[in-house]
């Protein structure tokens, strides 16, 4: 992801952005200065295992006034639709790569546990699998709600992820947010 990027900065010409590669939840051991805008995508704050505490570094690192955006799994839609089991195949000239998963809620740690299997493929022919599982939180409005305000923001929205201006819908887990951070 960071070399594509790296590749539209140069192709665009655009010289006052920053790519950091690191853990999220370390934040503070490799960042030492301000920011006016956090973006964070792909449900990494799925991955994290303390939003809040997470939430409350991120404010070390914002000027008055910088917009944090952030996408994320919501509660209503994972409870509503339950995770489905969904097959991928990628063809490339004589080799395809199957990949299946298939996920678990487990609602008392607000989980979505991803079992991931990818098997690969060359004329026909099985060449291997690998499995992977993935533990994704899922978070319910209310809470991100109550622990951004209470470390420093306003939020601007939450709206769902496929259409614009409305809020997180039961039929689709993918929502963002986008919140300002008073100081």
């Amino acid at each position: 992801m960071l070399k594509v990027a790296k590749k539209k900065i140069l192709h665009h010409k655009v010289s006052n952005i920053q790519l950091i590669k690191g853990n999220a939840e370390k934040i503070n051991k490799f960042i030492h200065e301000k920011f006016d805008v956090v973006l964070i995508l792909f449900n990494v704050v799925g991955y994290l295992s303390n939003l809040e505490s997470f939430i409350n570094k991120i404010r070390n690192f914002l000027n008055t006034n910088s917009t944090l955006i952030f996408d994320f799994w919501h509660q209503e839609a994972i409870e509503f639709s339950g995770p489905r089991k969904t097959t991928k195949i990628f063809k490339r000239d004589d080799s395809e790569l199957e990949r299946i998963s298939q996920g678990v809620i487990n609602s008392k740690k607000k989980i979505v546990e991803i079992k991931v299997e990818c098997s690969i493929f060359k004329n026909k022919k099985f060449i291997g699998k690998a499995t992977e599982v993935h533990e994704l939180r899922y978070y319910c409005v209310d809470y991100l709600r109550k622990i951004i305000t209470k470390n420093g923001f306003k939020i601007e929205k939450f709206e769902d992820f496929k259409t614009k201006n409305i809020g997180p819908q039961k039929k689709n887990w993918s929502a963002y947010c986008v919140a300002k951070f008073l100081g």
